[in-house]
């Protein structure tokens, strides 16, 4: 599709979708230029068009728990399990209770930095 934008009073185009990133990317076309497809429509801000969303939102990045996050957290219990263990201050139920909260501490951690990169 073919598009039309206006720069400094004056009707650009048509251009490519092509041409509108590039010229969005280049800073010649901004969200508030007022762009319409070729020969219809109504002119609209470029943040109003569906078809140009990827230009300015960024594809949200992997922030779940995914088997390796997860698979480190164990790693850190069970270590935390073996450390206590071999202390020979508490029992072994004593040692995996404080494993699994550390496990459980370090799945805390890792969701709330996620929470907080998607915040940003």
């Amino acid at each position: 599709m073919k598009w039309c934008y206006e720069e400094n009073g004056q009707i650009v185009g048509p251009v490519s979708e092509e041409e509108v990133a590039e010229r969005f990317h280049a800073g010649v076309i901004t969200l508030q230029t007022r762009v319409r497809p070729d020969g219809a429509g109504a002119w609209e801000p470029l943040a109003q068009w569906p078809a140009f969303t990827h230009l300015w939102r960024k594809p949200r990045a992997d922030t779940g728990m995914n088997e390796r996050k997860v698979l480190i957290a164990l790693i850190g219990s069970i270590g935390t399990v073996i450390g206590i263990g071999l202390a020979d201050r508490i029992t072994f139920w004593d040692a995996v209770i404080c494993g699994v909260v550390t496990f459980c501490l370090i799945i805390t951690v890792m969701a709330l930095s996620s929470m907080k990169r998607d915040n940003k």
